[in-house]
């Protein structure tokens, strides 16, 4: 998973960006560049958790396509997306710029999509 890592390392010097995983809808990781205070094998599936909450709420409200999780404590923000089959977590500062984030992220997307098949949510979908 090398190349996985290459592109969370690139993610992950976006400004306000912290950490990064890269997950399977099941919460394993399959990559992950996270700041030493977290807790990896946690966060990868609480954020697969949340995602599939935020999908089956977006679902049953017929509400279009997935795109983003955005959850916001004080002490910072967590984004989840989908990629192809898998998940992409980004953690943040507070004050991080969520556009500039976004777009890092779906560059990563971009750049992990060349490995992995593809599924009917992602980034792209908008």
């Amino acid at each position: 998973m090398a190349g996985a890592d290459r592109v969370l390392a690139e993610l992950n010097k976006t400004a306000g960006v912290r950490g990064s995983a890269y997950i399977s809808k099941e919460g394993l990781p399959l990559a992950a560049a996270l700041p030493p205070d977290a807790k990896r094998d946690e966060f990868t599936y609480i954020s697969a958790v949340a995602f599939g909450s935020g999908l089956a709420s977006i679902e049953s409200l017929d509400l279009g396509n997935m795109d983003i999780i955005d959850v916001r404590g004080s002490k910072g923000k967590v984004l989840i997306a989908a990629v192809e089959d898998n998940l992409i977590a980004v953690i943040t500062e507070p004050d991080a710029m969520l556009g500039e984030v976004r777009m890092a992220m779906r560059t990563a997307a971009k750049e992990l999509t060349k490995s992995y098949p593809k599924s009917r949510f992602s980034l792209d979908s908008q």
